[in-house]
């Protein structure tokens, strides 16, 4: 449910999962833009305290994205959401930057409209250790999907069902 502070036709950016204040109230966009935006307040902040936290060219970043649904978004809408964040940040970071890929309910609060992005960088064992969640299978952990590179897809040429025969 909206706060009643925040009209309709605007939406918080940066808010906490409890209902903490965000770092500014917007316009309500279509979900690219408003996926972009939280993309670029990671990968962009405008501060030099964060430099540390990214390579030094951000063509290098391999990274895995979490991307959590807060609590009442459908299915469909996170899938957008999550297909949305990948593109931005490899628009930023090229093609190759989103090598593993989480998307669901990790922390919630009840009724919440909403998501958050997370991008984790995949170096200094980072990778191991997602491996070794998706290697323990728990119901509680985020479950990570390898993500290729896009030109290395190929349309389907066949039903889902006759693949899935063929093997």
């Amino acid at each position: 449910r909206a706060k009643p502070e925040i009209a309709a036709e605007h939406m918080e950016l940066g808010l906490g999962i409890h209902g903490e204040p965000g770092k500014s109230v917007v316009p309500v966009a279509p979900a690219a833009a408003a996926v972009r935006a939280m993309v670029d307040a990671i990968l962009c902040p405008g501060t030099d305290a964060w430099a540390p936290l990214l390579p030094s060219s951000p063509q290098s970043l391999q990274c895995a994205l979490f991307v959590n649904n807060l609590g009442a978004l459908t299915d469909i809408e996170l899938n957008v959401v999550t297909r949305e964040a990948i593109a931005a940040v490899r628009e930023r970071c090229g093609t190759a930057s989103v090598v593993r890929v989480a998307s669901g309910r990790y922390m919630t609060a009840l009724a919440m409209r909403g998501v958050s992005v997370t991008l984790l960088r995949l170096d200094d064992g980072a990778q191991e250790m997602l491996d070794g969640l998706d290697d323990a299978r728990s119901p509680t952990m985020p479950h990570f999907v390898t993500v290729g590179h896009p030109a290395a897809a190929t349309p389907p040429t066949t039903s889902v069902v006759d693949a899935a025969a063929s093997q």
